[in-house]
């Protein structure tokens, strides 16, 4: 069930609609698609309008209707409903100053939702940054491609309240072993900007030359020799930032991609012992012919309050290439034998 509430306050239950696509990505804005017809939701379906706000009774998270399309006709008029989680709210804010020189991720959090109805907290600490300058634009905006960013956080929200983490998520959440537990198992190893060294310019002096320079080379050289990246130019990296965003920059293993689908998802032995436990950032093993990764879940679709199994996609699997690669090598050794 969901409810809806039109923008006068006034609330009535949506009890008959389609499966709930509920989709989540890490650091970006949830939204909840379905679809509704007015012969099951009478009073409830006139309420459907722009900008109405749609509850999700389970979670108890509200969503704020952003595009319906209407359907059918006569007695089978439907709509299709996408909407985006009210965090996308934080986005009626233009901020119109800036913010300059060194902050900590505080000083940016009060920056965004002073004069709104969003609250926040940080559970991990964080450096400060140094920025040349932060604002004019949108709040939400601000958050997602400035803040998150420079400070390499991730967030979560309930309603009105967001919350900075340095990553979201738990360890050891889950095993998945193709063929037990999930299936249509496949992965894609792309090596194509696979690189070992990066040179990067921050600061710019006032006759226009860049007075930060340095360059990176990752252990990972020793393994395909010097591979050099394209250069990095960032005008608000000072010296202090500079080595650290070349080495997030420089792309020094391949991009693993991995996608699954569940066979015993609420039915499997893993599940029945708590160790298969599947929401956004959490990680854990994949296991499967060829491969061997500890990894972390980067967008989940969910479909609440129906028995449809979720459809998680592991992407970008870094840092666990040796331990892939040395699996891979011992299984190759075994062929041989």
């Amino acid at each position: 069930m969901l409810e809806v509430t039109d923008l006068y306050g006034n609330s009535e239950p949506l009890t008959n609609h389609s499966i709930l696509e509920n989709n989540f990505e890490i650091n970006t804005v949830p939204d909840l698609n379905f679809t509704v017809y007015r012969k099951y939701n009478e009073r409830a379906f006139d309420m459907i309008t722009e900008k109405c706000v749609i509850t999700e009774v389970e979670s108890k998270e509200m969503y704020r209707i952003e595009m319906f399309s209407c359907i059918g006709s006569g007695d089978t008029i439907g709509y299709n409903v996408q909407c985006l989680h009210i965090v996308k709210d934080l986005n009626n804010k233009l901020l119109t100053s800036e913010l300059k020189g060194s902050q900590t991720i505080k000083s940016c959090m009060d920056f965004i939702v002073s004069g709104t109805k969003f609250t926040y907290e940080i559970l991990d600490s964080f450096s400060s940054f140094d920025f040349e300058s932060l604002g004019n634009d949108f709040a939400l905006n601000v958050l997602l491609n400035n803040i998150l960013v420079n400070f390499k956080a991730e967030f979560e929200v309930t309603n009105y309240h967001i919350v900075i983490r340095k990553k979201i998520g738990i360890e050891n959440a889950f095993i998945f072993v193709d063929g037990f537990n999930i299936n249509k198992l496949s992965f894609t190893n792309d090596s194509t900007n696979l690189a070992t060294r990066i040179s990067g310019d921050g600061k710019s002096g006032d006759n226009g030359n860049p007075i930060v320079t340095t360059t990176y080379t990752s252990p990972n050289a020793d393994i395909y020799g010097i591979i050099d990246a394209a250069k990095y130019s960032d005008d608000s990296t000072t010296t202090a930032n500079l080595k650290a965003r070349l080495k997030e920059t420089l792309q020094d293993v391949p991009d693993i991609s991995i996608t699954l689908d569940y066979v015993q998802f609420t039915k499997g032995n893993i599940h029945k012992k708590k160790v298969e436990r599947v929401g956004l950032g959490n990680a854990g093993y994949v296991r499967g012919k060829n491969i061997d990764v500890y990894s972390r879940i980067q967008k989940i679709t969910l479909y609440p309050q129906s028995t449809k199994t979720p459809v998680v996609s592991i992407n970008s699997v870094k840092g666990t290439l040796s331990k892939t690669l040395a699996h891979l090598k011992e299984v190759k050794k075994g062929v041989k034998k």
